[in-house]
């Protein structure tokens, strides 16, 4: 019986109605008394009438507020739990009468002072409620808990167990598939057997042709004498569609090769140009300023090394801006990861939101959560905000970059948890206005962009290096006007 509202078993002798729940009518259980007019109610028939009128009131006077007050009458109780019961399970068999207040003990305990016919769960933990008094026959005939033992191999294990066991079993006998007249057959046998089964078939040799003739061994010969003709003109089809497949497949290759090549020509060309602003600056710049764009340009040729052979790379490059523009086309880095979290850029080149049509657009999507807590999530966010994308400009100079920081697009309340089942990926944020279409088209060379994620460092930019080493050049030379 559950906890709802009153007590329903059979009494012994009538009761008094100041035993009984004005709501439901039943003997109280948990009897609250009201001080306005009285009456008394169950516990839960009470909290029930508050939540179905969404206030608190008296569900005989109305009286409503601070005027309305209940209080628990602790003496009815304890009278209520001294009348006299017959067992709830009177119904099956049992023939126990007592207080009320007994009941719960006389339904735990077994023996003679206890309820046979009360539900207790099975000791096996098997999840299945049975009446106490058919406990043992359970235990030993119904419970998938019980222990079995395999009449063929002997092996032993819960029924459950053995029952799945049998599905694999090598010694559990079978009859023959072909229906020959051998006795039955065990499972790790079998496949001897219709090696030489006086019954077996075999599938005609033209089968890879189309054939799908099985038949037995005398039969088969005939089969192969009399339908020569058909495996002929089956071996033509097949023939002919496994040159159209190879055709096409060389085509395949073929353009996957062009496309590798043509990858190799673009990255190729693009360290000769980087090669040739080394050199032009030869004849252009001098002293620390050279060093500092040398060493601005072969940082360039490392991130287009680095894009090719890392195994995890935190450099890439996007081919074929333009056109990936035109065709509203998104761009997707490799993954890579920070901490337990596995991550990637994706590239809007037509921009999304506010940069529509002006900006290319950037955002952080992650792809997986390799921990089942969040705890370092606040380390994660410290992480991000000393982490640049970078993106060289080549055409206006080795020293020219875009920089983005990551925690201007993840903003500061970015979800870390696990994904839920069918999220695939979730976008922690995205920067809508990251490059302008201008600066695009007058900066990327050859209609490409190396997108970098590297750790931020306190160092100078290649412009405050220029201006730096000029103050440094300046000063040195006023020094050289007015010795001290």
């Amino acid at each position: 019986m559950d906890d709802f509202g009153g007590y329903d078993y059979e009494f012994i002798d009538s009761v008094q109605d100041r035993y009984k729940c004005t709501i439901c009518t039943k003997v109280l259980r948990d009897p609250e008394l009201t001080v306005c007019c009285g009456q008394h109610y169950c516990g839960t028939c009470l909290l029930q009438w508050f939540t179905k009128q969404h206030k608190t009131s008296c569900p005989y006077c109305r009286t409503e507020g601070s005027q309305f007050q209940h209080v628990k009458n602790k003496g009815l109780k304890s009278e209520i739990s001294q009348l006299k019961i017959s067992c709830s399970n009177k119904c099956h068999g049992c023939e126990w009468t007592g207080e009320l207040g007994e009941l719960s003990d006389h339904l735990k305990r077994s023996g003679e002072s206890g309820c046979s016919y009360a539900k207790i769960e099975c000791p096996n933990k098997c999840s299945v409620k049975v009446i106490r008094i058919n406990l043992a026959s359970h235990i030993i005939t119904e419970c998938s808990q019980r222990q079995e033992k395999c009449q063929h191999c002997g092996k032993q294990d819960t029924f459950a167990a053995i029952a799945e066991h049998k599905i694999v079993c090598l010694n559990f006998p079978l009859v023959c598939p072909n229906n020959c007249d051998s006795d039955l057959i065990e499972r790790g046998k079998m496949p001897e057997h219709l090696k030489i089964c006086p019954k077996r078939k075999q599938e005609c040799p033209f089968e890879v042709a189309g054939c799908t003739v099985s038949l037995k061994p005398g039969d088969l010969e005939r089969h192969m004498e009399s339908s020569m003709i058909q495996h002929m003109q089956m071996l033509a089809i097949e023939h002919k569609e496994m040159k159209e497949k190879t055709t096409k497949m060389e085509s395949e290759l073929k353009s996957m090769q062009e496309k590798q090549a043509k990858e190799k020509e673009t990255a190729k060309m693009l360290k000769q140009s980087l090669i040739f602003e080394l050199r032009a600056l030869d004849g252009s710049v001098h002293g620390g300023m050279k060093s500092a764009a040398y060493e601005a340009i072969e940082t360039i040729l490392e991130e287009e090394s680095d894009i090719m052979n890392k195994p995890e790379p935190t450099a890439f490059r996007l081919l074929n801006f333009s056109q990936l523009a035109r065709s509203s086309t998104t761009w997707y880095s490799a993954p890579f990861t920070i901490q337990h979290y596995k991550l990637c850029l994706a590239v809007h080149p037509r921009g999304l939101g506010s940069g529509f049509e002006s900006h290319a657009s950037l955002s952080l999507i992650l792809l997986e959560v390799r921990t089942a807590t969040t705890s370092e999530s606040p380390t994660f966010s410290s992480l991000l905000s000393s982490i640049h994308v970078l993106v060289p400009m080549l055409k206006l100079g080795s020293g020219n970059y875009h920089r983005v920081y990551l925690s201007g697009i993840c903003g500061a309340n970015i979800d870390l948890s696990l994904l839920t089942e069918g999220e695939d990926n979730r976008i922690l944020g995205t920067r809508e206005e990251w490059i302008t279409h201008e600066a695009v088209s007058q900066g990327l060379w050859n209609d490409s962009l190396i997108v970098k994620i590297e750790q931020a460092e306190e160092k100078p930019s290649f412009e405050e290096m220029q201006a730096a080493l000029m103050r440094r050049a300046m000063n040195s030379g006023r020094a050289e006007c007015n010795p001290s």
